[in-house]
């Protein structure tokens, strides 16, 4: 094998991975790139679900207030039957 034959193939493996080098470098930022949004839509995520136990947790409290409420209620229109009844 000539030395222009060794320094042409030397040529072609350079510029081969200096395409590959190209391609790896995409590659990593793209990860990256995805990462970073991926990391962006959890924290959204996180934040969304916070405020929704929050919702469910006020209306938790809302539904015990009401029920107590009812409960209450209840009770007066049960003794006012049951004095009715008597009579």
């Amino acid at each position: 094998m000539h030395s222009d034959d060794l320094d042409e193939i030397k040529r072609h493996f350079n510029v081969v991975a200096e395409n590959i080098q190209g391609h790896v470098k995409l590659a990593l930022e793209a990860t990256s790139a995805v990462r970073d949004d991926l990391t962006a839509f959890r924290d959204e995520v996180r934040e969304q679900l916070g405020e929704v136990n929050r919702k469910v947790d006020q209306t938790h409290a809302l539904i015990r207030v009401s029920s107590s409420r009812l409960d209450g209620r209840m009770g007066t229109l049960e003794s006012r039957v049951d004095r009715l009844e008597e009579s």
